[in-house]
């Protein structure tokens, strides 16, 4: 009978080897030695799957081969090393077995709790066209965190463009901090928040800035968002809640004056609503609406009225996915801009919003994009409301695994809704990147920029850029 349970504990030993490819097998939880009925927990692990096998050794229980009281207690922990058995924890079968329907596609416990990856680049530009010759250095650092667990997602990250020109002037081109995140209550529901805070400054040489502007206000603009969507079937809903604020430092004028943009400061709290509809697996159309309350700091010199007020859109349109290869979005729709003060007239127009990227295999990479936006009048800087339309069309083609290639076209067109000071600008740029490794990439670009402010006369640039960028 001792020869006969043996015999049974190798057969099973030797099943759960080979269904594992001779994978690692370790004990999850040891017997007491007492006697008493204690189950003890193998797990099989190899890359593909993860067996369980429940054995009950009692060295009192009666097995088929009709062992009877006496029989000398089996211990079994002689067969595995001791290193192996340290292997898993109870903890770990938990999390490997797939218990009540819940994805073990996450991360393993011992993994690093977030993914880090940063990168810092340097780049040297030369700029000439309307104005004289400028030159600049710019470092760009940027870092990310990282986190997907099973139910929860979130990333931070950071990044900026500081520069220093030859005039000994040091400007902040941006620096960007975010957030986003995601937690699915079951497999249809998820919360959803992001935050994001931006910083920037823009060139006063740039074409299209007033001649009389020295040095342009730093801008600081925060955004939160906190929503949840849930699937029904085919049908889809997604609402959240916004806060947004806006804030701008005096712009520097020539003679050293300073212009107050207190006018432009302000906090908005809003909300939108979206449904959606699978019409095919690659096509959904939606309906979008969002509403945001605007109060500002102060008033504008002329008219001297607030511009608080309601910021109310609508649109519709459908998305198409098709093979990761084409995916699209297109809308149309309507916004308004409505003001607390009845001596303010509202601003109304058809909003278009166009996005297509292309990449029909690891080489290519195409994309377009068309979006429209109203601006209020601004009396103090001689500007009347407008509607704004930019677009961009951008092209990518990687040679091979060392050198590729991009260009872009984009242009910006400012139509008063009552005037002829229309606003146009243009630019043009082409590069290429070479990998020297994949920790260094060396990089070339050239731009061109040509902007139109009527009545005046118009403006263009011309840039060279040189530099390098060194990741993790």
């Amino acid at each position: 009978m001792m020869r006969g349970r043996f015999l049974f504990v190798f057969t099973l030993l030797a099943v759960g080897l080979t269904v594992s490819g001779f994978g690692t097998v370790a004990i999850a939880q040891q017997g007491d030695g007492s006697g008493s009925s204690n189950p003890q927990l193998y797990a099989v692990q190899n890359n593909q799957q993860n067996i369980a096998v429940q054995i009950e050794a009692n060295a009192h229980s009666d097995y088929s081969s009709g062992c009877i009281g006496g029989c000398e207690t089996l211990d079994i922990s002689g067969l595995l090393p001791l290193s192996t058995l340290r292997e898993v924890s109870t903890h770990q079968i938990a999390q490997q077995i797939n218990l009540d329907g819940i994805s073990t596609q996450g991360k393993e416990p011992f993994d690093p709790f977030f993914e880090v990856d940063w990168s810092i680049g340097l780049s040297a530009a030369s700029r000439v066209g309307s104005d004289p010759v400028r030159n600049a250095i710019s470092v760009t650092p940027e870092f990310s965190l990282t986190n997907i667990g099973l139910r929860a997602q979130f990333s931070l990250g950071a990044e900026a463009a500081l520069s220093v020109s030859d005039a000994q002037l040091v400007r902040v081109e941006a620096i960007a901090l975010s957030y986003g995140g995601s937690y699915a209550l079951d497999a249809l529901t998820r919360l959803n928040s992001s935050i994001n805070i931006d910083l920037s400054q823009g060139d006063a040489s740039a074409p299209g800035v007033p001649d009389n502007v020295v040095q342009l206000p730093l801008q600081v603009s925060a955004r939160g968002e906190a929503g949840i969507e849930r699937q029904f079937g085919r049908f889809g809903l997604l609402g959240a809640l916004q806060l947004e604020g806006n804030v701008q430092t005096p712009t520097l004028l020539s003679g050293n004056v300073e212009q107050d943009n207190s006018d432009r400061n302000f906090v908005g709290l809003g909300g939108n609503l979206r449904a959606s509809y699978e019409i095919t697996p690659n096509l959904v159309g939606f309906v979008a609406g969002d509403l945001t309350r605007n109060w500002y700091d102060a008033a504008p010199i002329l008219p001297g009225i607030k511009l608080d007020g309601w910021n109310l859109g609508l649109r519709g349109g459908a998305q198409l996915n098709w093979r990761d290869v084409l995916v699209s979005e297109f809308s149309i729709g309507y916004r308004l801009r409505s003001f607390d003060d009845a001596t303010i007239a509202q601003l109304g127009a058809t909003i278009f919003g166009l996005d297509i990227n292309y990449t029909p295999n690891n080489a290519i990479n195409a994309g377009v994009q068309l979006s429209t936006s109203l601006t209020p009048q601004d009396l103090s800087n001689s500007r009347p409301a407008s509607i704004d339309y930019s677009a961009a069309i951008n092209l990518g083609y990687q040679l091979n695994s060392v050198f590729g290639l991009r260009g872009t076209v984009s242009g910006e067109w400012v139509r008063p809704v009552s005037g002829n000071e229309n606003q146009t600008s243009v630019s043009a740029g082409a590069g290429a990147d070479f990998t020297i490794n994949k920790n260094l990439l060396l990089s070339a670009d050239y731009s061109y920029s040509w902007a139109q402010r009527q009545p005046s006369d118009d403006e263009y640039e011309h840039a060279l850029i040189l530099g390098m960028r060194f990741s993790r």
